[in-house]
């Protein structure tokens, strides 16, 4: 568009940072997954345009996050785009509800 700034292009924009809104309650299960402790801890998660790797051990959280992110992001839990309604099954936690995502221009 002739005129627009980049930063109101969807196709321009990327997930800089997930940030955790609404924070869950301290005795819920979803506050002691470690990925959760993480968010509590610093608030967001940044995102880097080229590339970020999640990376720990079996039961911190990781897909749990990831689903969220894709979750408040529009897509299905399970993958795919939103042109694919899914199989319709929950992503496992009210996390995506918590989450604001901030998207950035190139």
């Amino acid at each position: 568009m002739p005129g627009a700034g980049r930063e109101g292009r969807m196709e321009e924009l990327y997930l800089s940072e997930a940030v955790l809104a609404d924070p869950p309650e301290a005795d819920s299960w979803l506050a002691g997954v470690p990925a959760v402790k993480y968010l509590l801890a610093h608030g967001s998660l940044s995102f880097h345009r080229r590339v970020t790797f999640l990376v720990g051990e079996n039961g911190v959280g990781k897909s749990t996050l990831l689903e969220a992110v894709a979750v408040a992001a529009g897509f299905p839990a399970e993958g795919g785009s939103r042109n694919f309604s899914g199989t319709g099954r929950p992503d496992g936690s009210d996390l995506a509800g918590r989450l604001r995502l901030v998207r950035r221009g190139y």
